[in-house]
């Protein structure tokens, strides 16, 4: 099958991000139910458990899009899942998070120019 890729850096940027992202879910869609929400408690807080870390990595990539969006003056229109039960939810989060932050830059366009603020 052919890909089709965005162009410029942000486009890399968008398509690696994709590309993890499912290695990700696939990952994750070989983890069982019980596994997923197994707490280690010698861990940090939010790596003890599966779940506890793909909480903190959709809110992460809540927290990128939002700064994105911020940077292009765009509004903030999501509220952080606070609770994913599951690895489906947190499957469907994760995608929604990408889409989030794909559409931010879909509306600008991915051969802007980022200029860094200094």
């Amino acid at each position: 099958m052919t890909r089709t890729y965005r162009p410029g850096a942000l486009g890399a940027m968008m398509d690696e991000y994709e590309r993890a992202a499912v290695e990700l879910t696939n990952l994750l869609e070989t983890v069982d139910a019980p596994r997923f929400v197994v707490e280690y408690p010698q861990e940090a807080e939010k790596c003890r458990s599966i779940q506890k870390i793909m909480r903190h990595v959709i809110r992460a990539a809540y927290g990128c899009a939002n700064h994105i969006r911020a940077a292009l003056n765009m509004p903030v229109t999501v509220t952080l899942p606070t609770n994913l039960e599951d690895k489906h939810a947190s499957i469907v989060a994760l995608q929604k998070a990408l889409n989030y932050t794909a559409a931010a830059l879909d509306s600008v366009g991915y051969d802007l120019h980022v200029r860094a603020n200094a």
